[in-house]
């Protein structure tokens, strides 16, 4: 009870130090342009009124700590987490620290920050200017850093697959896995966060999938497979080409710039790249297939499609071949399949007809 009662303690002093600096938060000095029309007798009178609320609030800043210090075990330490101040507004986060600096700076009472430290000295900057030094400055509210690991980012993807019942696409030969390695966990500009959500989408999906084979072609799980990635990789790229707006050759283009590589890939990277080739060989044919789909009547021919026959003929390399060979297959998946799939990737209504 006696615990109970002194942090009750601690909630009204902290009450009382809220209004405070509430009330001291307007400068000292009253504005210089309403100060020529008062009478000096008026500006006297403010500026009194205001050191009295400073003077209030410093009296209730001490109280506070007083309180503070008398709720803490004497074996253990009061301990404050603080969890992604990095995500908040600049002029919030720098507020905070400034206040938790000045208010919390009591013995025995500690300050947990999991911050990525470098864009919270991004949010300094916006602050102070692209001249100021950030990382200098958060170094006055930090006493000791502890910079963990970077996480293993396949680990993470197993345990999502696992989590949304999908443990079959961690096996090497799916789809999913193979552009999950390719492209996903290698692109830095994908957070753990983005992978999260678009695994919880990707488990959505297919479980909602139909999983029958009947009918011609390509399965609706490996559509959403390969068109899923591309969501996940190149949101606006991929938003363009679903609108029409931009072409199958285009996707495949920054799809290999994502990963590092150059358009003709398969011709300096020949070593451990078979697998790999003969997936990508068919997730092309997929694209050239979807393309048309969404283009219909419109885009009766297809530039990825073009590109390769044009390689195909000028150098007789072997993974463009593959590519027009695995089309011819793919050019029979029913239209069925395309709608559904968009369908569950995107959360339309299922339009056969489309």
């Amino acid at each position: 009870m006696a615990q109970e009662s002194k942090g009750r303690t601690v909630l009204q002093a902290g009450a009382v130090l809220i209004s405070k600096l509430a009330s001291s938060s307007l400068p000292l000095i009253p504005d210089i342009a309403s100060a020529v029309t008062e009478t000096r007798e008026q500006i006297r009178t403010a500026f009194e009124a205001r050191l009295e609320d400073h003077s209030e609030a410093v009296d209730a800043i001490s109280t506070f700590k007083i309180a503070l210090a008398d709720v803490r075990d004497s074996d253990l330490p009061v301990v404050i987490c603080v969890d992604e101040l990095d995500r908040c507004r600049p002029d919030f986060a720098i507020e905070f620290l400034e206040i938790s600096k000045h208010i919390f700076d009591v013995d025995g009472v500690a300050f947990i920050l999991a911050i990525n430290l470098t864009e919270l000295a991004h949010s300094v900057q916006v602050m102070y200017g692209n001249h100021f030094d950030g990382t200098t400055y958060l170094r006055r509210f930090v006493d000791h850093a502890v910079h963990l690991p970077k996480p293993d980012r396949t680990k993470f993807v197993d345990h999502l697959l696992d989590s949304v019942g999908l443990p079959y696409i961690k096996e090497s030969s799916r789809f999913a896995r193979i552009f999950f390695n390719e492209f996903v966990l290698e692109a830095s500009h994908i957070g753990l966060r983005d992978i999260e959500q678009a695994i919880h989408h990707l488990g959505i999906a297919l479980k909602a999938g139909d999983s029958s084979e009947y009918g011609h072609g390509v399965s609706v799980e490996t559509l959403v497979s390969v068109l899923m990635i591309v969501r996940i990789v190149l949101p606006e790229v991929y938003s363009r080409f679903i609108g029409g707006k931009a072409s199958d050759l285009e996707v495949v283009r920054e799809m290999t710039r994502i990963a590092g590589r150059s358009d003709d890939w398969w011709e300096t990277e020949r070593s451990n790249m078979v697998t790999l080739s003969r997936r990508m060989a068919i997730w092309e044919a997929i694209l050239i297939g979807c393309g048309r789909y969404l283009g219909g009547s419109q885009q009766p021919t297809s530039p990825l499609l073009e590109q390769r026959k044009s390689e195909s003929t000028d150098k007789g390399n072997g993974y463009p071949n593959a590519v027009i060979d695995n089309y011819r297959d793919v050019s029979s998946t029913d239209d069925w399949r395309y709608a559904r799939a968009l369908a569950l990737i995107e959360m339309w209504a299922f339009d056969s007809e489309r």
